[in-house]
């Protein structure tokens, strides 16, 4: 081992003993693969050819990494993710440049490393003080770590010459980081439509968390039972008519877009779910019942859902901001895993019982004969309700399939499905998922449906010679009284932190008045600015003002209707005014709604 290698292990070594040993290290690493060959630069540095590519300038490799760093989304994020590296030049250049940023190296084969590491001084990289190695990390893990940073703070490094050894691998890592990135704006722009009717619904349903019991005492009650997962898609309708008889053999968790076709087939499923706080998806089981049924809901949902008439209601841990703040003084409900439909939820669910298989039913993912959804479903109901002769059934179905970019994909039986990308988003999730619990089984029952890696076709012939099995669900009895009390705890500590935020706001607001006026030395508004943003961050409710905050996306449009002058700290003031007042809003609105409900 030469004198550069052993320098840059010897440091690998204390700075990650943990990964040094779990990588172990030998000399078998230390090769040049037979596709590549060291050149010399004509500045003395080794650089590498392969497959007729150079990684790195034949001329400079240091001067071209400088530059190939310096870029504005590198400058704007605090994290940078390298996938590959070459010899790890870029790497080096950024590690001196931004010692309090991050820096994220994503290596699948292990003697790539190890390569960089014989032929160049990594010194810079491993005293530099946050660095996440990957080495040999799979791609699932390497998107966990992106999402546990902050995917939309990543700047992400990556050049064919670095990746063309692994293709497959960083195709597969490219692809599902930007599905996640296309996930945040999604949720962003979620967000902005209905993060009002979120927290009116949540605050107008604040008593259900003291009145219903969560699903925490459910889980793991069904293990080595098996479950099917109702979804709404076009091919339910062939599982319908056998529902009665599939109840025997398995655990029923319907969706609430698919329980009136449940119902029409006289099975009233086990399990009802609904999570969507619009009142078009409280239509789908309005004017319903299902007396033997649990309806599994969130605070959240819209008012009239906890008036279903079923054998009981049950809470799962709401997903926004409010409903969680109320929970930590009442009780934890107990949490499904939030992927974007109530048909994920619906898996986490049956996951959650601890069953030991699932079975899909209507997951269709795509339009199988350009249908958008099952017979009968509310779905189906709501068109024929609102069409009329200019807005016509046919033009409502054809906006569902055009509305998200539309393209081909392939069904279990290989043939071409029509489907889009805001239901790809919604595969790979179920894909993630089976990656990451490979022990839990999971079918398919209708093949016509967009195949997803990790979920089997089953013949549903094949499912009658399973046994039946019987289900019981204990019903669970809470001290209302009790946990009324705390819940009125925790709505007056609500009120009276929201009360202390406000006042506070309204004097920053001022205080970037008086700063823009010289009315005050601006180093003393910005201290006391800065003060004030430390004690926001801090603040226990943080998290549910920011339920109705403007997004980043709306931010930055609210910026672009003003016309920032004078010099840079003039801006600065006017930019936080603005903030400062959007914060004061976001505050009114909740005052707004406890004063209407």
């Amino acid at each position: 081992m030469n004198s550069i290698l052993n320098k840059n292990l010897e440091n690998f070594k204390i700075r990650f003993p943990k990964l040094f040993e779990q990588l172990n290290v030998h000399q078998n690493f230390y090769f040049i693969p037979k596709e590549i060959e060291i050149k010399i630069s004509k500045s003395g540095l080794p650089t590498i050819l392969e497959n007729g590519i150079l990684h790195h300038s034949i001329y400079a490799p240091e001067k071209e990494a400088q530059k190939l760093i310096s870029t504005e989304e590198v400058e704007k994020k605090d994290t940078v993710v390298f996938y590959g590296f070459g010899l790890g030049y870029s790497v080096i250049a950024f590690a001196k440049k931004f010692p309090q940023k991050t820096i994220v190296l994503v290596e699948p084969d292990i003697s790539r490393f190890f390569l960089a590491l014989s032929q160049i001084d990594w010194s810079d990289v491993f005293l530099h003080k946050k660095i996440i190695c990957l080495i040999n990390a799979s791609v699932q893990t390497v998107i966990a770590i992106e999402e546990q940073i902050g995917i939309n703070n990543c700047a992400f490094f990556s050049q064919t010459a670095h990746t063309q050894h692994a293709t497959n691998y960083f195709s597969e890592l490219t692809e599902l980081t930007k599905r996640n990135l296309q996930k945040k704006e999604i949720n962003e722009k979620t967000l902005e439509k209905f993060s009002k009717l979120w927290l009116k619904n949540t605050w107008k349903n604040r008593m259900q968390i003291a009145q219903k019991p969560g699903i925490v005492d459910l889980k793991s009650t069904c293990p080595n039972m098996r479950a099917i997962v109702l979804a709404a898609g076009p091919t339910l309708d062939t599982v319908l008519p056998h529902l009665k008889e599939l109840k025997k053999r398995a655990i029923i968790i319907c969706v609430d877009t698919a329980l009136k076709s449940c119902l029409h087939y006289g099975v009233e499923p086990d399990f009802i779910l609904l999570f969507d706080p619009q009142y078009w998806n409280a239509r789908h089981i309005l004017g319903l019942k299902s007396p033997s049924s649990i309806l599994i809901t969130e605070v959240a949902a819209w008012p009239s859902v906890f008036r279903f008439q079923c054998k009981e209601i049950r809470l799962s841990s709401s997903l926004y901001p409010l409903g969680q703040y109320l929970e930590k003084f009442c009780e934890i409900k107990g949490s499904l895993s939030p992927g974007g439909s109530v048909a994920t939820s619906a898996w986490d669910f049956a996951k959650h019982l601890g069953c030991s298989s699932i079975f899909m039913a209507g997951l269709d993912l795509g339009f199988p004969n350009k249908k958008t959804h099952s017979n009968g479903c509310q779905f189906e109901q709501t068109a024929l309700t609102i069409s009329n002769k200019i807005n016509t059934i046919e033009n409502f179905k054809t906006s569902a399939l055009l509305d998200a970019y539309p393209y081909i994909a392939k069904n279990y039986d290989d043939d071409d499905l029509l489907t889009d990308k805001r239901l790809s988003l919604y595969a790979w999730w179920f894909e993630s998922k089976c990656m990451t619990f490979k022990d839990l089984q999971v079918f398919t029952l209708t093949s016509q449906s967009l195949k997803i890696p990790g979920i089997i076709k089953f013949d549903l012939k094949e499912f009658f010679n399973f046994p039946e099995q019987k289900l019981y669900i204990k019903k669970s009895l809470i001290n209302e009284n009790e946990l009324k009390n705390k819940l009125e705890q925790g709505i007056s500590n609500l009120q009276t932190s929201l009360n202390d935020l406000y006042k506070k706001t309204q004097m920053a607001i001022n205080l970037c008045s008086n700063a823009l006026k010289n009315i005050i030395n601006e180093d003393e508004a910005f201290f006391k600015l800065q003060q004030f943003d430390k004690s926001f961050l801090s603040s226990n409710i943080k998290e549910v003002v920011s339920l109705v905050f403007p997004t980043e996306s709306q931010l930055e449009r609210e910026f672009e209707k003003h016309n920032f002058s004078g010099v840079q700290s003039k801006q600065n003031f006017q930019k936080s005014k603005i903030i400062y007042t959007l914060l004061k809003e976001s505050i009114e609105n909740f005052f707004y709604y406890f004063s209407k409900c």
